[in-house]
């Protein structure tokens, strides 16, 4: 019998897309770009492959196609044609693809290669550390003084990406091994993200809410979040929450001005003013929001967002309470908790580093609860 079948191409092809795409780098290229066509040229390859073999089960999650279809509607009538609307018609087929085709199996095996990519990227960012850029190099001096260099963001671009990754692999890495997670604590508090951290609040929250067995480890361990809360909140970390206020109360007043249109996929710009730690105020064209909801807002619509996000909870609230609570289902729902609290201190789905990531989980979590409907859980 062959090795070589439309099935494990298929399976692999999901692996290798969940490994790279946080870690693929080459040069002579804008990253933001690669990781863009990494993306997209992915997810229509697994797509093509699923459709070459028999459908597993049904899709009937329609909240998916109808974001995309308004997408479509939204860019047409606002004659904004983005290269938004590609990103999300590719999400959407991998979607498809994982819900359909996607074998039970996979629900233990995905989380090992974000636990591997986990790895990876530690290892750079303490070769970082050490002085070793593997890929980063500051092009002169000025930049090297007005980056931060060294950089200590592994292969993610950003340290705030790395240390947001690295929250949502916890969720993973704690059903294997918890000494693995308070070794994420300890990089999320050298590279100072807040949104990571309490993103890694909430997963430890959640494992010792529903922790039936009195164990001192879980709960000594979820102290030491809140350790490292009073240790951002003392350094540097507090006035950035303030510019963040600011900026969502003027993306709100945008906002505002038309709740039952949008301004189209990737056209809420703000130029915001912004209060900075010496004082000074300046106003930042373009500014990111750190907000997705508020993002999201801006370019569907007030109305129709709040439609669709019913929509998808309800969707999702039916599935999980006819589901029997296996550890797959308990493991993917703290990690999806986890991801919508930091979206709304970050824009987590603008990078495809991340928000391929994030996508790929999501359709993992519904394949558990899907999976696990008529199954006896142990």
């Amino acid at each position: 019998m062959s090795y070589i079948t439309t099935d494990n191409l298929f399976k692999w092809g999901v692996r290798v897309f969940v490994f790279f795409l946080p870690i693929i780098w080459l040069p002579c290229i804008t990253q933001t770009n690669l990781q863009n066509l990494f993306f997209d040229y992915g997810a229509l390859s697994i797509f093509f492959l699923s459709i070459c073999m028999k459908e597993k089960r049904p899709f009937l999650n329609y909240s998916i196609p109808v974001i995309f279809i308004y997408t479509a509607i939204l860019s047409v009538l606002s004659l904004s044609f983005s290269g938004g609307l590609l990103h999300i018609l590719c999400g959407f087929l991998l979607y498809y693809a994982i819900i359909t085709r996607m074998d039970e199996k996979e629900l233990h095996l995905v989380p090992l290669v974000f636990i591997v990519t986990a790895f990876i990227n530690i290892g750079a960012m303490f070769l970082q550390i050490l002085g070793i850029d593997l890929i980063y190099h500051p092009k002169n001096p000025v930049e090297a003084m007005t980056m931060n260099w060294p950089v200590k963001c592994g292969f993610m671009g950003l340290n705030k990406h790395l240390a947001i990754f690295l929250a949502i692999v916890s969720g993973f890495s704690y059903s294997y091994c918890w000494l693995f997670s308070i070794l994420i604590f300890g990089i999320i508090l050298y590279l100072k993200s807040l949104t990571a951290l309490i993103g890694f609040l909430v997963i430890l929250l959640i494992v010792v809410s529903k922790k039936r067995k009195v164990n001192i480890l879980p709960y000594l361990f979820a102290v030491l979040p809140v350790i490292g809360t009073a240790f951002i909140f003392i350094t540097k970390t507090f006035y950035k929450f303030t510019v963040r206020l600011e900026i969502w109360s003027e993306a709100l007043k945008e906002i505002f001005y038309n709740i039952f249109w949008g301004k189209g996929l990737g056209n809420f710009n703000l130029n915001a003013p912004v209060s900075w730690a010496n004082n000074t105020k300046e106003v930042i064209g373009n500014s990111p929001i750190f907000n997705e909801y508020i993002n999201l807002i801006g370019e569907f619509g007030l109305i129709p967002f709040l439609l669709i996000a019913m929509s998808v909870f309800l969707y999702f609230r039916k599935l999980y309470l006819k589901t029997k609570q296996c550890n797959d289902v308990k493991v993917y729902f703290q990690v999806i908790i986890a991801i919508l609290v930091m979206c709304m201190f970050q824009d987590l789905l603008r990078f495809a580093r991340l928000g391929g990531a994030i996508l790929v989980i999501a359709a993992m979590f519904e394949l558990s609860m899907i999976t696990k409907k008529e199954a006896i859980c142990v």
